[in-house]
């Protein structure tokens, strides 16, 4: 097996300290990195949910606020309704003699007091105050063609008012629909209930006009017989223009406000007004119906949006609506997605300097190992140039290792210096002996000569 041997220990030392400090400044580098990282997604997500909670919060308060307004206006609706039932109830009770026109007249004061309604109404059973339908019958507009008291003072584009006949035909139908609603719930509910009520959105003619409209009616009951109702009509287009007034104020209207009624129509929606007055199909009402009931706001992620439903209580008939508020995550995120892309950025250049930095630093540690790695080399280059220097010299011993240190190369270094000290005399005293050995050897010889005969 081959095995890479450095050609000096200089180049040894410098290499294997080097690396170490490389991997030492990588490895450093790369927890810093990993660390720093998983600390900025960490904190990424806490802004984010962060964020995300102060919108939930935000738009719970604002949909409750155009709840309440809504409500509000739906309230003081009802209560230009009792108000004139209960003024036509104290005036028949008390038997005042009052004409029709001066009913029609509360009727029309009710309308200039209040320039929110469309319309305003009164209507009696069939010759349940006055007995006079008969009367009436096909020559007043006040009433129907039947002469059944009824007059529906309405508001045009204008703001003028105008009077008609309410239409009163088959208003007794029982039938009802797929969502249990009856033709003429706007009658039959408050003769049912006794109380107030609040209808689903449909259309009637104001002034010639088909309008969409909600009513808001509430029972005569005198002895406890029913002698008819008071109402008020609301414009869907009024509904309609709150939504999409508040639908600009959130998010500059990207996201979109849909009003739900108790039994499933559309009351508004600011993305698409063309289904206003539809009711809603029967696999998106399963998913509503239980909002519609619900006692408190929600907010969950669907798909690509967040979704917010507030309900609308109606606290006097019973019977709430429901505020939904739909708006997609790029657009609540975007402001947390800048500040997340602007700080990423700062990030990879922190990151970027980290690593230039520490390139620069193992640059220059690895410049200082290998002087440093010199300097303990060039001693041990010396002794190994005094060892080859002995090989090579014909056994010159005077010469010695010039190596001032205290570390184990200067002990080497004069080890050396002591073995070349003894080799020396060593050499010297054998020297000594060969030359007196040879000087006795001469002297025998030449008395050995003398004594020959």
């Amino acid at each position: 097996m081959l095995q890479f041997q450095f050609t000096t220990m200089r180049v040894q030392i410098a290499v294997v300290a080097a690396s170490c400090l490389v991997l030492a400044v990588l490895a450093t580098i790369a927890y810093g990195v990993m660390s720093s990282s998983a600390l900025f997604s960490n904190h990424n997500q806490a802004n984010e949910k962060l964020f995300i909670k102060q919108v939930d919060e935000s738009l719970k308060a604002q949909l409750l606020q155009q709840a309440d307004q809504v409500e509000v206006l739906v309230t003081e609706s009802l209560g230009v309704a009792r108000g004139l039932s209960e003024t036509t109830s104290a005036a028949i009770k008390a038997q005042m003699p009052l004409s029709r026109e001066q009913y029609s007249q509360f009727v029309k004061e009710a309308m200039l007091s209040h320039k929110s309604l469309l319309g305003a109404y009164i209507v009696w059973e069939p010759n349940a105050v006055d007995g006079r339908d008969s009367e009436f019958a096909r020559n007043s507009n006040h009433s129907t063609e039947t002469g059944q008291f009824g007059p529906y003072w309405t508001r045009g584009s204008g703001g003028n008012l105008d009077i008609q006949p309410v239409t009163a035909d088959d208003v007794y139908n029982e039938s009802r629909n797929s969502r249990g609603l009856r033709l003429n719930e706007w009658y039959l509910c408050p003769r049912d209930k006794k109380s107030s009520c609040i209808t689903d959105p449909a259309v009637w003619d104001v002034q010639g006009v088909p309008t969409l409209m909600t009513s808001i009616v509430h029972p005569i009951y005198i002895n406890n017989e029913f002698k008819g109702l008071t109402g008020v009509d609301i414009s869907m287009a009024f509904l309609q223009k709150l939504l999409e007034d508040l639908d600009e104020e959130l998010f500059a209207g990207q996201g979109a406000l849909k009003l739900v009624s108790n039994k499933g129509y559309w009351v508004a929606d600011t993305e698409n007004p063309n289904v206003v007055g539809n009711m809603l199909d029967e696999a998106k009402w399963q998913s509503v119906e239980p909002l519609v009931e619900a006692a408190t706001p929600r907010f969950v992620e669907m798909g690509e949006d967040y979704v917010v439903t507030v309900p609308i209580k109606f606290e006097a008939f019973k019977t709430p609506w429901l505020l939904e508020y739909r708006v997609p995550k790029r657009v609540v995120l975007a402001e947390v997605v800048a500040m997340q892309t602007a700080l990423e950025q700062e990030f990879n250049q922190s990151t970027a300097l980290q690593l230039i930095l520490a390139a620069v630093i193992a640059a220059a540690g690895v410049s200082i190992l290998y002087v440093v790695a010199g300097q303990i080399a060039r001693p041990l280059q010396l002794l190994t140039d005094k060892v080859e220097e002995l090989a090579t010299s014909d056994g010159d011993l005077t010469s010695r290792v010039e190596i001032n240190r205290k570390d184990e190369i200067g002990q080497l270094a004069s080890a050396l210096n002591l073995f070349l000290d003894k080799t020396h005399r060593i050499v010297g005293d054998t020297a000594t002996l060969v030359r007196l050995s040879s000087s006795v050897v001469g002297c025998q010889c030449g008395n050995f000569n003398a004594h020959k005969p």
